[in-house]
């Protein structure tokens, strides 16, 4: 016989077996998901400095804005995370030499043989593209991510800008006294601008990541997983991305008249295997991803991504 004493017993366990498979349920969602795989495509967008690393004696080089933009995959799982991309890189910088100077075995106009000397200011503006493919890992937790990795970038199409004045003089065979400041004979300042492509080989790149994802505390009960992350990131070359000589001479002259005269840019043209030319970049970074886990549950609240484990 069942007495009321039971009866309400009984009642009450009833009562409270859903609640507690309920936490049970929750606590095995929560941990389960924390040791899903999760998988997402990312899409970035970087912008910020972008300048060279160089030892070239006599030579300043400033940065200037630059920016990348990558499509990838991202590996997610018990706080490990792995993200392999794809991307296309736009860097700038100037450099600014000292005054030097040069001599030269030519003619004038007239076709009188003379040594030509040229004092040349020059300033190389450099600005090349890439594209690349970065490997970050890192740890991620609460929305806070840091992740460190390498990057190996080709060039796709790059160019230098030279532009500067040179002041022209010469000392002719048949003449004594250097003949300058005679703008009637051509002996004066010239300026010239003129830009070449240059070529760069291949080269590496240690890379770093620190930032937040903006949406891990907005409530969701989708199994989606979507991510904005805002970031810290900076990429510091590893080996030299030109080549020590691709044009012969820093100032080439016309033999017909020596007046006329080219100036190359330095680094294509008298880098020595001494002098190191590396590119570095430092930037904000706003990546988004969106994917989830095959395994992941629909109708349950949470923060953010279910990777979280919150």
């Amino acid at each position: 016989m069942i007495t009321k004493q039971r009866l309400l017993t009984v009642l009450l366990i009833a009562l409270m077996l859903p609640s507690l498979a309920f936490g049970q349920y929750r606590r095995r969602s929560v941990s389960s998901n924390r040791t899903d795989n999760y998988h997402f495509l990312s899409v970035s967008l970087a912008g910020g400095y972008s300048s060279l690393d160089e030892n070239v004696t006599g030579a300043v080089t400033t940065g200037n804005f630059a920016g990348q933009a990558s499509v990838g995959y991202e590996f997610r799982r018990s706080g490990f995370w792995l993200n392999v991309s794809g991307q296309i890189a736009m860097h700038r910088a100037e450099t600014e030499f000292e005054p030097y100077a040069a001599a030269k075995r030519g003619a004038d106009s007239e076709g009188d043989q003379a040594t030509f000397y040229y004092t040349i200011n020059q300033t190389d503006k450099h600005e090349w593209y890439t594209v690349g493919v970065p490997v970050l890992v890192g740890y991620y937790v609460s929305g806070f991510y840091v992740g460190f990795g390498a990057k190996v970038a080709f060039n796709m199409r790059s160019n230098t800008n030279t532009k500067g004045t040179y002041e022209l003089s010469a000392l002719y065979d048949d003449y004594e006294g250097i003949f300058r400041n005679m703008p009637e004979r051509g002996y004066t300042t010239y300026h010239f601008d003129q830009s070449q492509r240059v070529r760069l080989k291949p080269h590496g790149s240690i890379i770093g990541e620190v930032g937040y994802d903006v949406l891990s505390n907005v409530s969701t009960n989708s199994e989606t997983c979507n991510m904005l992350k805002i970031g810290f990131y900076f990429e510091y070359g590893l080996n030299s991305v030109f080549d020590e000589v691709q044009i012969p001479h820093r100032i080439v002259i016309d033999q017909t008249n020596a007046t006329r005269a080219q100036v190359n840019p330095y680094f294509k043209s008298a880098l020595s295997s001494s002098e190191r030319v590396a590119p570095y970049f430092l930037g904000v970074k706003i990546t988004y991803l969106f994917g989830g886990s095959p395994s992941g549950r629909t109708g349950t609240w949470h923060r953010g991504c279910q990777c979280y484990g919150n």
